[in-house]
């Protein structure tokens, strides 16, 4: 559907703008870039994800919780696997 959309105002743009080939086909792609709504990229995004994980045994409850785990450097976990606590501490070794 935004094919065709996008499609359609390249023809405009180009028959009735005045618009030459490159800044027409420019207009076309900047047209199908507003279709598409912002947080779609991120939900299409945290679901690969989760996808991912899954593969790999990792149960995951919310793929918000996907966000947060990818901007973690560090993650310390029990001889399990697990993380128990909803909290994290520091301690110089």
């Amino acid at each position: 559907m935004i094919v065709a959309v996008a499609t359609s105002f390249f023809a405009i743009a180009l028959a009735f703008l005045g618009l030459n080939v490159a800044n027409s086909i420019l207009f076309a792609i900047r047209v199908m870039m507003s279709l598409v709504p912002q947080g779609l990229q991120l939900t299409v995004s945290l679901a690969l994800t989760t996808r991912n994980m899954a593969r790999r045994n990792a149960v995951i409850k919310r793929p918000s919780a996907i966000e947060t785990l990818g901007a973690m450097t560090v993650l310390c976990v029990d001889k399990t696997g697990t993380m128990t606590s909803g909290e994290m501490m520091i301690k110089r070794a």
